[in-house]
């Protein structure tokens, strides 16, 4: 009677519990979902990195765009130099983003009716070897006296 016993608690402890469905997994799969995981967890890290690096790029056009406007609204001023226009810029870079954008440049260029400013820099690197340059440009009319003919 003892094996009998013996054998009935063996088959219950190799049948699944009552509600649940589909096949027993084999014992070779055990520890799969830590490697699936372990494979996985890169590959996600990587994606959100790489979502996060677009969104400084988009960013650093922005600054780039806002600072390259401020140097050119400083250069279209009547009394307005170059040198005034690229302080300005560099202001507005190191005022909106100090550290989001590196081997930063302001190039001005004033004629005696026009203004044109281009800012270019390097955008700050989340991910590695990835290697992003913004360049933005800004241009207007110098302000200039224009007497009103007299009739």
């Amino acid at each position: 009677m003892e094996k009998a016993a013996g054998a009935d608690l063996a088959r219950v402890r190799l049948t699944r519990p009552s509600g649940t469905r589909g096949p027993r997994p084999a014992r070779s799969q055990d520890g799969s979902a830590t490697v699936e995981a372990v494979l996985a967890f890169p590959a996600l890290l990587l994606a959100v990195m790489v979502v996060v690096q677009f969104v400084l790029y988009f960013h650093a056009q922005a600054v780039a765009e806002a600072a390259a406007q401020d140097a050119a609204a400083v250069a279209r001023r009547a009394d307005g130099t170059e040198p005034a226009a690229q302080q300005a810029g560099n202001q507005s870079l190191d005022r909106l983003g100090p550290r989001l954008l590196s081997q930063r440049h302001v190039d001005v260029d004033r004629t005696a009716t026009s203004v044109h400013v281009t800012v270019s820099a390097k955008v700050a690197s989340l991910v590695p070897g990835l290697t992003l340059h913004v360049r933005e440009t800004a241009s207007g009319p110098v302000e200039r006296f224009v007497p009103e003919d007299s009739q």
